[in-house]
């Protein structure tokens, strides 16, 4: 049971850390497409992504999130002929990496995503459902458009709550609107993927409409987010890549991360990278077999910062894989 200064708390650690449009997904690189819905089908398997993060906050809370998302594109499997950056493209990684002349043919990319993230009595759900539409432009080069439309819903368990005052107007919007708020809201992106790097922009939010909730708790910014990695070294034993995603929203300071990850023999994956918000976090991961891997993630603060320390477990899944290879992201 939480008093009214609780929920103060509690709201102000919601907008500063959770209502910002988009989920904290510490392994982005196993959900791009959320972020910018042109990336949705630049695998060419059927890349399927689950986990589960917790990310304590001061009082003794901490933000919990559920993960899953899964992408697919209409590639003609096993076909030599076409070749994303994420897929297999050629039957071995020689053909990969003698960058041979291949003709690729448009394609269409498909996905759904649904994340859970909750502090105390709140809770977010973030969905998107996505399509997209790769259009050849040069030789292992796509340029890339993307839709996606879902929900997002803001929840309070308002029986969780014991309120000294009656009158409180935070309280109020909440009970008014039965400790729920849905809105309808549209996605796009754009961008240019090839066997060696990518670049995309993606708009979240970029229309609302509210499906339910009272009018003053209803609030889903729109945020432009900036992504891209180039992969700058590759051999049969290791790869290297160096990856940025930035976001921005009017009012909001610009949060970016950047670092690099690199894989050995396939397998063992490690990277870190740096954020604007004072936090340093390191990923590991293995390829089991070439349809399931693992990845963790863990956060720890080099300042001043709203999160100290955080951790995300990932599990992917990835079929129809007849290349076996997959690129590193």
């Amino acid at each position: 049971m939480k008093r009214i200064g609780i929920i103060l708390l509690l709201v102000g650690l919601q907008v500063e850390v959770m209502s910002q449009g988009v989920p904290n997904v510490l392994q982005r690189y196993r959900h791009l497409p959320f972020f910018s819905p042109a990336l949705a089908g630049a695998n060419d398997f059927v890349d399927i992504n689950v986990g589960y993060g917790v990310q304590p906050l001061a009082g003794g809370q901490s933000i919990n999130s559920t993960l899953l998302s899964g992408y697919y594109s209409t590639r003609e499997h096993g076909h030599t002929r076409n070749n994303s950056i994420r897929g297999s493209g050629t039957e071995t990684m020689d053909d990969f990496y003698s960058n041979r002349n291949q003709k690729v043919k448009l394609k269409l990319g498909f996905g759904t995503a649904l994340y859970t993230e909750g502090i105390g009595a709140f809770s977010d759900t973030y969905n998107s459902n996505t399509f997209a539409v790769h259009v050849p432009v040069a030789n292992h080069t796509y340029l890339t458009l993307g839709l996606a439309a879902g929900i997002n819903i803001s929840r309070v368990d308002l029986f969780e709550l014991t309120i000294r005052d009656p009158g409180d107007p935070i309280y109020d919007r909440w009970a008014n609107s039965n400790g729920n708020n849905t809105n309808f809201k549209i996605d796009a992106g754009i961008g240019v993927i090839s066997n060696s790097y990518y670049a995309a922009v993606g708009v979240n939010n970029i229309a609302n409409s509210r499906i339910s909730g009272d009018e003053l708790t209803f609030s889903n910014p729109t945020l432009l987010n900036l992504l891209g990695g180039y992969r700058f070294f590759h051999s049969h034993n290791f790869e290297a890549m160096a990856v940025t995603y930035v976001t921005m929203q009017s009012g909001v300071p610009t949060r970016w991360n950047a670092g690099m990850r690199g894989r050995i023999n396939e397998i063992a994956m490690v990277g870190v990278n740096i954020t604007s918000t004072n936090n340093i976090f390191v990923q590991l991961g293995i390829d089991i077999t070439d349809m399931l891997n693992f990845g963790y993630t863990y956060t720890t603060s080099t300042g001043d910062a709203v999160i100290t320390t955080s951790h995300e477990l990932g599990i992917g899944l990835r079929f129809l894989n007849h290349g076996n290879y997959v690129p590193l992201w």
